[in-house]
């Protein structure tokens, strides 16, 4: 029999993006091609709650807040929580059988809007990626549109030496277990709760290295299974985990919670005896069999839809640094140390680094070269903050003398636990060199920088930190020292070179981001030592070229005023071909001069814009950092402004493709007729 009706689901004709927001309440009244405009259950007032259908990205015009899918999960997770009243506190606990005061946890709450009480699940960073809702009687429920995660695991970051990590059944067996924990003073131990028995992801086994962990699973078939491959795949990312066993006499079907409830109410155990007989002690190695036993990764693959949907890395130096491995490449002595302290004062005193913001926390530095006058660098790079930001870089900064092994096996893990006393884990390590960080070991041997490799693996991947490398170039400075592994498994490269007191980063690889123009830092003397502060890209150029024989090619522009070819210019200013090349195409990109073609024919000008002429005394003068984020401006091939902060899009049509390779000049792309730069 065929019904003439059908059933309409509340996502129907929604785009994908906006099933989050439907899902927790937004009821949308008007719609367009860039935004849908509604209402959502914080809002103040009706329909001013609006969404890129595009991006999945809000703004609530009445509260004047905004932001993307995880910041309104957090703003749901606070709304529920606040609904999160003593009556419903009751409600669930007698649900649970449990006392209220164990489920008075900060990502429990309650949805007004359907009933059901909530559990918002956080990455190790405690961003809110899922949404977890479930009714009295029903089965918890992820978020539309969200993949089902740990619940808990946010707490791994505040795990101490010494302390336990259990893993449990369902959101009711970790409430129960939190609970056992804190009437027994084991107030260190963490538990993160699966949501169920056979769904522990391959790569959720990355976050537990480096710790004591115990799966306490129910007695069925169901959670024996899966008891079976949470431990598999423990294994396989290098964690030996313990599990509960049971008593052949206790009844099938019996959790975590009813072994605590049971406990609580009857007289015959104790709590400390529930925690210390009944579950400790039946704590003990898992033997898998040999077709359950870990030989290699699993090969997975994702839909295309899956990996659009994967949240972004962020970064933790906007455009600059994301959560990965940064290599800082420059010949000895040319201020790579300064540049990275620098980067770890901002990243400690939670200010911006020079217009880019940061995301601020612990960072760990090896000092593998020896302190030596390290005091001094660090007055010299905290100088210009506050003093309340001073306080927090210097209580936030973490160093060590000490040279750990990276290729070898155990010294990633010191590091992991050391990072683990912390209150939360560091947002950057430091490994200041790799050669003093590499003892014993090869760096040209592509075995022993692989080992290398793994070893800085691990300590990003256990942390979800930036580990900064500081390396070498070889002898004339065009490219980094060692094995060619290296750079193909970095995210960032980075080279820095330092002239007449003027320093020069360029990006020479970004895996995941446009790679930003270079960045100008000028040595400033402070007390017994130096700091970095930015300088105006044209004024550097400038006042690099006034001691070189590129300062010839400049003055022959200026003198000269017009445009001038190629060779008027090389004879203007007695230098080589390849010399005025290089000069010419850095004051193109700087702005200083102009650049013009007409079929082969090539010329260039001293700029026409009086307010992009710099002269060499600029370069000196400081840039100080811009407390709002904001990005300084200038002018591009064109003349027009454009923001430093990444490179246009917009190609000049007159001038043919380059790039920058290794920190040399640029060169012709391939397929591009040679010609002048």
């Amino acid at each position: 029999m065929e019904w003439g009706w059908q059933v309409k689901s509340k996502f129907d004709g929604i785009p994908e993006p906006l099933y989050l927001y439907v899902d927790h309440g937004v009821e949308f009244s008007s719609q367009s091609v860039d935004q849908w405009c509604g209402t959502t259950q914080f809002s103040e007032k009706e329909d001013h709650f609006y969404v890129d259908p595009a991006t999945g990205k809000w703004d609530e015009k009445q509260l004047g807040v905004s932001g993307n899918a995880w910041t309104f999960l957090e703003k749901m997770a606070d709304h529920y929580r606040e609904h999160f009243t003593p009556d419903k506190q009751k409600v669930l606990a007698d649900r649970f059988g449990l006392p209220v005061d164990a489920v008075l946890v900060d990502d429990v709450g309650y949805d007004p809007n359907t009933n059901a009480y909530t559990f918002a699940s956080r990455n190790e960073k405690g961003t809110v990626l899922d949404i977890r809702r479930r009714k009295l009687n029903g089965k918890p429920m992820s978020t539309k549109g969200c993949k089902v995660r740990l619940w808990g695991l946010d707490s791994l970051s505040r795990a101490k030496p010494g302390s336990r990590v259990y893993i449990v059944e369902g959101e009711s067996d970790r409430l129960a277990m939190r609970w056992l924990l804190k009437k027994v003073g084991r107030l260190k131990d963490v538990v993160v709760s699966c949501p169920g028995a056979g769904v522990f992801k391959d790569d959720w086994a990355r976050a537990f290295v480096g710790m004591d962990v115990a799966t306490l699973f129910d007695k069925d078939d169901a959670g024996q299974s899966g008891t079976r491959q949470v431990h598999a795949k423990l294994r396989a990312a290098g964690v030996t985990a313990k599990a509960w066993c049971h008593d052949d006499e206790w009844d099938d079907g019996i959790d975590i919670r009813d072994f605590v409830t049971h406990a609580r109410k009857s007289k015959e155990i104790t709590l400390t005896e529930c925690h210390n007989d009944g579950i400790i002690k039946r704590l003990h190695p898992l033997e898998l069999d040999d077709d359950e036993r870990p030989t290699r990764p699993r090969l997975v693959f994702l839909t295309a839809d899956q990996v659009m949907n994967t949240e972004p890395p962020g970064f933790i130096v906007e455009g600059v640094m994301p959560p990965g491995v940064i290599v800082l490449v420059a010949p000895p002595a040319n201020a790579k140390s300064f540049l990275a302290l620098d980067l770890a004062i901002a990243v400690a005193s939670d200010t911006p680094w020079h217009g880019r913001e940061v995301e601020g926390g612990y960072v760990m530095l090896v000092n593998a070269e020896g302190f030596g006058t390290f005091g001094q660098r660090i007055d010299a790079a905290i100088s210009a903050l506050p003093p309340e930001k001073q306080r927090l870089a210097l209580s936030r900064l973490l160093i060590t003398g000490d040279a750990p092994a990276i290729h070898r096996q155990d010294d990633p893990s010191l590091i992991i636990e050391r990072a683990r006393e912390l209150d939360e884990p560091p947002k950057l390590v430091v490994l200041d060199t790799l050669a003093r960080c590499m003892p014993g070991g090869d760096e040209n041997a592509a075995q022993d920088m692989g080992s290398f490799i793994a070893g800085v693996d691990r300590i990003r991947d256990a942390l979800g930190c930036a580990v900064l490398i500081l390396h070498h170039t070889i002898k004339d400075g065009t490219t980094e020292r060692g094995s060619s592994a290296l750079r193909g498994a970095c995210d960032v490269m980075l080279f820095c070179k330092l002239r007449d007191n003027a320093l020069t980063v360029t990006f020479d690889k970004c895996r995941d981001f446009a790679p930003p123009d270079p960045m100008h830092f000028a040595l400033q003397p402070h007390k017994e030592s130096v700091r970095l502060v930015a300088v105006d890209p044209a004024a550097a150029i400038a006042a690099g070229a006034d001691k070189l024989k590129s300062g010839m090619v400049l003055r022959a522009l200026e003198k000269d005023g017009d445009w001038m070819s190629l060779g008027e210019i090389k004879a203007a200013a007695n230098v080589k071909d390849r010399t005025a090349r290089r000069a010419l195409g850095e004051f193109v990109d700087a702005g200083v001069a102009e650049r013009r073609q007409d079929g082969r024919d090539v010329q260039w000008r001293i700029s026409s814009d009086e307010s992009s002429r710099p002269t060499p005394a600029n370069a000196a003068k400081g840039v100080d950092r811009d407390k709002s984020g904001s990005r300084p401006t200038r002018p591009n091939r064109l003349g027009r402004s454009q923001p430093t902060k990444l490179p246009s899009n917009k190609a000049d049509s007159s001038s043919r493709p380059t790039r920058s390779i290794r920190g040399q000049p640029a060169r012709p792309l391939r397929g591009q007729p040679p010609g002048p730069p």
